[in-house]
């Protein structure tokens, strides 16, 4: 599978654990903040 298609399929669940972890926050982020933040957390593809 291709890094692209890794990364499109472990999109939407990163940024639910990222929205879940930030919850106890008094503000809620954004969605674009909450994607910003998955795209800096994703780590390097070893293939």
């Amino acid at each position: 599978m291709l890094p692209a298609n890794r990364d499109a399929i472990s999109f939407p669940i990163r940024l639910l654990l990222m929205a879940k972890h930030s919850q106890g926050e008094t503000d809620v982020p954004l969605f674009s903040e909450l994607a910003k933040m998955v795209g800096q957390t994703k780590g390097p593809h070893t293939d």
